[in-house]
């Protein structure tokens, strides 16, 4: 079922002509018991810039 919802959001992305991102939220610099969560400000930050249009046109 998992593959049916990602095609469906797929085409409804395609369809609405919209701008997907995805923003960790987890840990960084190791794995499970090495690494640290991500600062929670700087989640912020990104889910901010997204919604200020500051990353459209990077490449």
């Amino acid at each position: 079922m998992p593959v049916a919802y990602a095609k469906l959001l797929g085409e409804k992305i395609n369809e609405c002509n919209t701008d997907v991102y995805l923003i960790n939220t987890g840990g960084i610099g190791g794995a499970y018991g090495i690494g640290k969560r991500i600062n929670l400000s700087y989640t912020r930050e990104m889910v901010n810039a997204v919604i200020n249009d500051q990353f459209k046109n990077i490449q």
